[in-house]
């Protein structure tokens, strides 16, 4: 095997959990029903979020289900001092968007102008590609994603707060809200003053998703549709009751290829606070329970398959995201007889460390080691695997050392 003594390898060490100096998580109650009677589908312990600190950056991940309308939620759920210290370094470990395909939906759906406000912009993208036509605002909590849009986009107006009180609102068109319901904390109460805010004739624009393509989209994935940055995990049947409590009628609704997005458009209407039939509910059950299920055969799988590195001196990795923390926690990947090393472009994650191991950014690694080294490197990602193949293969890697879960 190729030896280079540049290459920093290093054991897999995991640091003992230590109490945090600030409160992490509290009990949560039902986004839809405020009950907190719950029944648990999906737990696991001690989870680390991203780089070693001194223990302390662990929090259980809980999923439940309402004992009375059946809605999933984390509980216990982050304070937004925790969630601010455990998110930190998340950096691109969540997902992205096509920005041009939302923009050609909003022209074929919404129409070609008027006043558009974004909540949940990020760093902006989208208000910056749709046409002249609109007058755009957007709102993010995340200081540096708007600092971002306001460099982009100097002309759109960017708020950076977790409320809704600026002026725009009061005198917009259409309000998007692209995977944003489903990190809130008060869902419900947000849609409510939303709704109180707006003007009659607004429409709204929502895409969360939903426990219903589960399979379809993340069934193999370790990370999976019960992703850590999520509060409700919404089924077809909980989004439309959602939105019908907070005074919204959807009249429009579509199902995302590619991706799990369930995408409507809802009008001001009658507020509805039904709860829901037993048969949706029962329905909501068994689509978790299969999803769940599905999970746990790909993981099964997956273990099988580390078996063949019982035997490896060194492994490297690509991914330094929560799905490497996965792979410890759920699928026993890292061995203390092995060395490792983590590679990831992120830049908030070059020069951290995941349980002793470093992590470096691609030029890091000599290209020695790329072209001509031995040590199988494992893609630890479902989302990028097919970047992440592209990536190595044009550094140079032989496919045969290139090892996919999800292959």
């Amino acid at each position: 095997m190729t030896e280079i003594s540049s290459i920093p390898w290093a054991c897999y060490k995991r640091l003992p959990a230590r109490s945090s100096k600030i409160s992490l998580q509290e009990k949560s109650s039902c986004p839809f029903c405020a009950t907190e009677e719950a029944t648990e589908i999906y737990r696991l312990d001690d989870f680390q979020f991203f780089e070693d600190q001194d223990g302390s950056n662990r929090a259980l991940h809980r999923v439940v289900m309402c004992s009375l309308c059946g809605t999933l939620r984390c509980d216990p759920w982050y304070t937004p001092e925790g969630q601010a210290a455990l998110f930190e370094k998340a950096g691109a470990s969540y997902g992205h968007c096509d920005a041009d395909e939302r923009v050609r939906w909003i022209l074929d759906n919404c129409g070609s102008s008027g006043r558009v406000v974004e909540i949940g912009c990020g760093e902006g993208t989208l208000l910056s590609k749709l046409p002249a036509g609109f007058q755009c605002a957007g709102i993010d909590s995340d200081p540096h994603l708007i600092r971002q849009a306001k460099e982009r986009s100097p002309d759109i107006p960017f708020y950076c707060r977790s409320d809704l009180n600026y002026p725009e609102l009061g005198q917009c068109d259409l309000i998007l809200m692209f995977h944003v319901l489903e990190h809130l904390r008060s869902p419900l109460e947000t849609l409510r003053a939303l709704r109180a805010k707006v003007p009659d004739e607004a429409r709204l624009v929502v895409e969360v998703p939903i426990v219903d393509s589960a399979i379809k989209y993340h069934g193999p994935d370790l990370t999976g549709f019960f992703s850590l940055a999520h509060f409700t995990h919404f089924s077809k049947f909980s989004l439309k009751r959602l939105l019908r409590r907070a005074g919204w009628n959807i009249i429009f609704q579509q199902d995302m290829e590619g991706y799990n997005g369930r995408r409507v458009i809802a009008v001001k209407g009658e507020v509805d606070e039904t709860l829901p039939s037993r048969q949706e509910i029962m329905a909501d059950i068994k689509t978790a329970q299969n999803y769940l299920k599905a999970r746990d055969e790909s993981l099964a799988r997956m273990r099988r398959l580390i078996v063949r590195f019982s035997k490896e001196s060194k492994i490297l990795i690509w991914g330094a995201g929560h799905h490497t923390e996965h792979l410890d926690r759920s699928a026993g990947f890292f061995q203390s007889d092995c060395q490792y090393l983590i590679v990831d472009r992120d830049p908030l994650k070059k020069g951290t460390r995941v349980h002793g191991v470093p992590v470096v950014a691609p030029e890091g690694v000599p290209e020695e080691l790329w072209k001509n080294g031995e040590e199988p490197i494992v893609i630890s990602s479902y989302i990028w695997r097919g970047h992440i193949r592209d990536d190595l293969l044009r550094l140079g890697v032989a496919p045969e050392r290139i090892v996919s879960f999800y292959d």
